[in-house]
């Protein structure tokens, strides 16, 4: 475990550059795995980052599994669940010479989708 202007780090080498996340349960609630929660947080850091004017941003598969760590497959699936769920929509453009994905996040439907899951943890009673 290292430490690094007040943060703590587990297995980062003490880099920097990596997004510290904790991922909420209700997160996974709402976007239906703990994988899906952490590329739709993971698109939720990114998106204010992008400058075109019909909302979209890119990011490549490369540059997606060395942020999150999720494989190609797997970014696949989840961007399925995430489109049928309408928290995301894709499109394949040309960046140069590159095919690269771009997305565009629907915070309203992920927002309510959020809500729609802590109201559904607030009425379980988890003590024992």
């Amino acid at each position: 475990m290292s430490k690094k202007d007040g943060v703590r780090s587990f297995g980062l080498s003490g880099r920097s550059d990596h997004v510290r996340a904790i991922v909420y349960v209700s997160w996974v609630l709402a976007f239906g795995s703990t994988d899906a929660a952490l590329f739709m947080f993971m698109l939720s850091r990114w998106y204010d980052k992008g400058s075109r004017e019909d909302g979209y941003i890119y990011k490549s598969i490369p540059d997606i599994e060395h942020e999150t760590g999720l494989k190609r497959t797997r970014q696949e699936s989840i961007r399925k669940k995430l489109t049928t769920l309408g928290v995301i929509s894709t499109q394949v453009l040309r960046v140069g010479e590159t095919k690269v994905m771009h997305f565009k996040l629907h915070a309203e439907k992920a927002q309510q989708l959020i809500t729609k899951a802590e109201k559904e943890l607030d009425t379980h009673n988890f003590s024992r």
